[in-house]
């Protein structure tokens, strides 16, 4: 496990606990799971199960082998208020993982498309929606002028 900030949980928390029951999403050659951490180490303060997202590979045919390895070195160096971050990467003969942070009220995305979700409120308003709009372009802002290096970007949520 290669970690980018400090952990309170270990690589089998993550890998005992994925399951296609949790699976939430596909993005290309990836599966995307939200991973509930239970036992002291994945703990919040308020002692819920806290939840990281994953990505693990599923269809190796279909992946740009650079790709695990420019996502790490990039994300995994990344430090802003609108970028997720990625916690860790976990590689083993089993399976490699990209373990982000979880967004807690979801993308910006799903509230555009999918308010409905549980716990949603009603769609956002306009006034909400440029507020957000700003914020990503902060964050699109930081990749292309601060990070010093070119970043690729294919999936902005």
């Amino acid at each position: 496990m290669t970690p980018f900030t400090p952990l309170d949980f270990m690589e089998l928390d993550v890998l005992n606990n994925i399951s296609k029951e949790n699976i939430v999403n596909y993005d290309g050659p990836w599966k995307v799971y939200h991973v509930h951490l239970h036992g002291l180490c994945g703990l919040t303060e308020d002692r819920r199960s806290r939840i990281v997202t994953v990505k693990k590979v599923c269809n190796m045919k279909n992946l740009d082998h650079k790709q695990p390895d420019l996502e790490v070195k990039t994300l995994g160096n990344i430090n802003h208020k609108n970028i997720i971050k990625m916690v860790c990467i976990i590689s083993s003969q089993y399976a490699n993982l990209l373990v982000y942070k979880h967004m807690e009220k979801g993308s910006f995305y799903d509230w555009l498309h999918h308010y409905d979700y549980k716990g949603a409120p009603a769609p956002l308003d306009w006034s909400t929606r440029l507020s957000i709009t700003i914020d990503e372009d902060k964050g699109l802002n930081y990749i292309h002028q601060k990070c010093g290096h070119g970043i690729i970007h294919r999936d902005i949520k």
